[in-house]
């Protein structure tokens, strides 16, 4: 839907993967965890969304042909989300956001460094909102990421202990410390 999106997810995957946590295996982060951090954070951007909640917007809209959305069952939860781009671009009428990608960085890191309050609430594209950690029954301090389809779930839990998303965090405290910062060419 916006170019920006894509571009911001590059960067943010690249940063993970030379940061050696963009491994399933062996304890750490799923792969997807990254694109669903960059999703919600677009998706709840104080200055103006960049990107739509495609499951609210299927629920706004339930008499639009079923062509236009796609419905995934997993176990007792069936998802409905609209998946026809040309259909969202033309219901779906965001504020204008005039931010560059290096804002849109800057942002980002800051976002999960310092604004967001991953205490109490976890990361969701379900909603347009973070979600209370009590009402999923996580007691974890740290970050916390909701599975795309299976809503009772944290993607973080069980595949990383306390230090991996201690180092995710310390990782992301020195990127943001890095481009926060001018750099001056000598």
């Amino acid at each position: 839907i916006d170019p920006r999106a894509e571009t911001l997810t590059r960067p943010f995957r690249y940063f993970a993967n030379q940061s050696f946590i963009d491994r399933d295996r062996g304890g750490l982060f799923p792969s997807q965890v990254f694109t669903i951090m960059i999703v919600f954070y677009l998706q709840t951007l104080a200055e103006a969304p960049i990107l739509p909640n495609l499951r609210k917007l299927a629920d706004l809209y339930p008499d639009l042909p079923e062509s236009v959305m796609t419905v995934v069952s997993v176990y007792d939860t069936t998802v409905r989300y609209m998946s026809d781009l040309d259909t969202v671009k033309s219901i779906w009428n965001p504020p204008k956001n005039q931010l560059s990608l290096a804002e849109f960085w800057l942002g980002l890191l800051r976002f999960y460094t310092v604004d967001f309050d991953s205490t109490n609430f976890m990361v969701s594209v379900r909603c347009n909102e973070p979600v209370l950690k009590i009402d999923r029954d996580i007691v974890n301090k740290r970050l916390s990421v909701e599975d795309l389809f299976d809503f009772k779930r944290n993607l973080l839990f069980g595949w990383n202990s306390p230090d991996v998303i201690d180092f995710l965090n310390d990782q992301m405290q020195g990127c943001y410390a890095y481009f926060a910062v001018p750099q001056w060419s000598t």
